[in-house]
């Protein structure tokens, strides 16, 4: 197999510490994000996730053009003589490349409303100092596509500004800024938008919010991905179990049917909920799985130290390098952790 371009250099999250350091117009204190289990693989390395865990990447890879997977040669001796073993061989020629691994995170920004006024969150720098801080991590990780929660205008903004190579939606721009700050992000030099569209997901009280799902086509190969992105209801204004119920179902009913051609579609957001959400999810889609490891029943299992932020594929994406950032840096931007994954595809 050909492996996607890549070069690992060491210490990522050093790295990240030294430039947000160095960036005038960034505050940063703290240590450096814990290491609690072994260094992060390659985004070239596809070894299956089966755990989930709490790691710094190695290093940061060179993004390269996706490579497909290359033929087999085939000697005089070994060609197919028969009718059916030609048509086998002259599929498997004309197969369409599947991409190479897809980079993806869910981040929740921590939204510049949060920590405004003598009523905000204390211990947090502005929004726009945030995303400044949030833009230098996005770009270390070299991310291809992310999910953003509580990504509000004036941090929107400043990833507009200084990341022009991601388009975004539904951005500042689509729809009511209370809506837009749920947003999907892409590398447009690898990716291109054939749809964008929004499902209304029940949010506090019930009132609906449209939120995004988008499909992307990777440009050097063709291969189509959908991607949504959710923010279901926490209990913060009120009990809301029922509406992060109904958001569920939604949800995975959403999947099974952007999924049903057998297009891949992968699911990022802060679903403000553990075991409770994936089981429901993976009940009602059954062909949903996490890049942490967790498993659909039955029985339902979801290894110990769940997130309440999640990403999730279909049955086919193939998720490697499961990463959880957190403490550090991390704690300076938002109060969540920035959860990453690499995304493989079976070939079509």
């Amino acid at each position: 197999m050909v492996a996607v371009a890549g070069v690992v250099a060491a210490g990522l999250v050093v790295a990240v510490l030294a430039q947000l350091m160095s960036d005038s117009s960034t505050a940063v204190v703290g240590d450096a994000a814990q290491v609690v289990s072994d260094p992060a693989t390659p985004r070239s390395a596809v070894t299956p996730s089966t755990a989930p865990q709490t790691v710094v990447p190695a290093g940061r890879p060179v993004r390269g053009k996706p490579v497909a997977k290359p033929t087999k040669k085939k000697s005089s001796s070994d060609t197919p003589s028969s009718l059916a073993g030609r048509a086998e061989a002259l599929a498997e020629d004309l197969a369409a490349p599947a991409a190479g691994p897809v980079r993806v995170a869910s981040f929740n920004m921590l939204g510049a409303s949060h920590t405004r006024g003598k009523h905000g969150r204390k211990g947090f720098a502005d929004g726009a100092t945030r995303a400044r801080q949030a833009v230098t991590l996005v770009d270390n990780l070299n991310l291809d596509v992310f999910g953003a929660q509580e990504f509000e205008p004036s941090q929107l903004r400043v990833f507009e500004a200084r990341l022009p190579q991601y388009a975004m939606y539904p951005g500042t721009t689509q729809l009511t800024e209370y809506e837009g700050a749920n947003s999907i992000a892409w590398d447009t030099g690898r990716f291109r938008a054939l749809r964008t569209e929004t499902i209304p997901i029940p949010y506090f009280h019930g009132r609906a919010l449209r939120m995004p799902y988008v499909l992307l086509e990777e440009i050097a190969t063709g291969q189509r991905i959908w991607f949504a992105n959710f923010h279901n209801a926490a209990d913060v204004r009120g009990a809301a179990q029922r509406w992060r119920e109904s958001a569920t179902a939604m949800e995975a009913d959403l999947a099974t049917q952007l999924g049903a051609d057998g297009t891949p579609v992968i699911m990022t957001g802060d679903f403000n909920e553990r075991k409770a959400f994936f089981c429901r999810l993976t009940a009602r889609a059954p062909t949903m799985r996490s890049a942490s490891g967790a498993t659909g029943g039955p029985p339902c299992s979801v290894p110990g130290k769940a997130q309440i932020d999640w990403i999730l594929g279909s049955t086919p994406v193939r998720f490697a390098n499961y990463q959880v950032l957190d403490g550090g840096v991390i704690d300076q931007m938002t109060d969540h952790p920035v959860i990453v994954s690499d995304a493989t595809f079976a070939q079509r």
